[in-house]
């Protein structure tokens, strides 16, 4: 359900921001702002550590979204970077569009999002 999703939501922009290395701020707000375009309620916090079980709930729980939410959910993610191509993030970003089975969206580009 939304709760569940609000969760894993925290939970995988935990991971991203510990990725990317993106501030408190950016991660809060990044976080609040995907929540509202998935319809999910926004997480109160995201967890201060997460670990690899949690992800991988987390993504389990991230691959049941409507096939249209999850290009959005990918190019939110890839706002956590803190460099634009950076490999690290990039790799992050790859294997949560694996795991969420969403081809990874040409970021940067305004193209409307297409079903994964």
């Amino acid at each position: 359900g939304r709760a569940a999703h609000s969760r894993a939501l925290a939970a995988l922009f935990a991971m991203a921001a510990a990725v990317g290395e993106a501030s408190a701020r950016t991660t809060r707000d990044t976080l609040a702002e995907t929540a509202a375009l998935l319809d999910v309620p926004a997480p109160a916090a995201t967890p201060d550590q997460i670990d690899t079980v949690e992800l991988a709930h987390a993504l389990d729980m991230l691959v049941t979204l409507p096939p249209l939410d999850k290009p959005m959910l990918l190019r939110m993610l890839a706002r956590m970077a803190r460099t634009p191509g950076d490999p690290d993030f990039d790799a992050f970003l790859r294997a949560v569009a694996a795991a969420i089975d969403c081809p990874v969206p040409r970021l940067g580009l305004a193209a409307p999002p297409q079903a994964c």
